[in-house]
């Protein structure tokens, strides 16, 4: 790439005139020397010479006219000018990696919006990683995120995506199965020390607990036995509200390992088993599958929720 004659180069508050052209190539020199700190190791990294690299750099000092690099002392250091340019030339390699994938991007027809729905547990836990990596890779895809627990109906064509926490994936949809979501039995260390003896012991531990007031989800059956039937229960609609009241003390209480291990103070109950009452699936239709695009912001999703699950899956000691 030659940058055309004329051309003004920033040098820390003044500027420098390019009088001839220079080429962009030898800029990846100096580049490298700022970034790994000596002559000896950008050529390692560029896989050339350290002749090559002193020569690349006289090049461009001599396309820009200016002094760039301090070579009087052991390890070469730039000049207030070499910085200057420095810093416009990774605002120009920048712009030249954005454009490149954005025009990739359209190229594959990685451009347009997304539709995605999930709980809110979906959103927080995975699906945000997965947007992430998304963006970097593909700049072009928007998204429009509806989290909502209710069975929304995909086929109707309202989203493309849906994480849904099911055993199974409806018969209407195409899905993947990403794993287990393991609940384990959470507390303070005080409550947890309780049932662990109790456990122990045989004997039911008067422990306050927590749990979900959904029918799909009762937490509170996993401890028949364990707690006596009279300890105080709090009852909550939301899965967020269940880890704030364990992690802040209000009670005992099942929650997803790949949550509960965000919070330093709460313990796991190893003397409990693990649960896993449903599967994570990605879900798509059939006429969501014909795009590119949607499957391979599906796939990603897959294999973001796949990890964390399996990361979760390590017992607590």
């Amino acid at each position: 790439m030659q940058v055309q004659k004329g051309t003004i180069v920033s040098n820390g508050g003044s500027f420098v005139d390019i009088d001839s052209e220079i080429n962009w190539n030898d800029m990846r020199f100096l580049l490298a020397l700022e970034r790994y700190g000596s002559a000896i190791k950008a050529a390692r990294m560029l896989s050339v010479s350290h002749q090559t690299v002193s020569r690349r750099l006289s090049e461009l000092e001599k396309g820009l006219g200016a002094r760039l690099v301090d070579r009087s002392g052991l390890n070469w250091q730039l000049t207030v000018c070499g910085q200057g340019v420095v810093r416009q030339a990774e605002e120009i390699e920048a712009s030249i990696r954005a454009a490149a994938l954005s025009a990739r991007s359209k190229s594959l027809g990685m451009a347009g919006r997304v539709r995605i729905t999930s709980a809110g547990l979906g959103f927080d836990q995975f699906i945000m990683p997965a947007i992430i990596k998304l963006r970097k890779k593909y700049p072009m895809i928007e998204y429009d995120l509806i989290a909502d627990n209710a069975p929304l109906d995909i086929q109707s064509g309202q989203f493309d995506i849906a994480v849904r926490f099911v055993k199974s994936a409806p018969g209407h949809l195409l899905g993947r199965n990403a794993g287990a979501l393991e609940f384990a039995l959470y507390g303070l260390p005080e409550f947890i020390d309780k049932i662990d003896e109790a456990v122990l012991e045989k004997n039911p531990a008067n422990v306050p607990v927590v749990a979900m007031l959904t029918s799909h989800l009762r937490t509170t059956d996993w401890l028949a036995g364990i707690v006596e039937q009279e300890s105080h229960i709090t009852r909550v609609s939301d899965l967020g509200v269940l880890f704030s009241s364990i992690k802040y003390g209000l009670g005992v209480g099942f929650l997803p390992v790949v949550v509960a291990r965000q919070a330093g103070n709460l313990v796991e109950c190893v003397s409990i088993s693990r649960k896993s009452p449903f599967d994570v699936w990605v879900l798509t239709n059939e006429d969501s599958r014909k795009s590119d695009k949607i499957k391979t912001v599906a796939a990603q999703l897959f294999g973001e929720i796949a990890s964390i699950l399996e990361q979760g899956k390590e017992v607590a000691t």
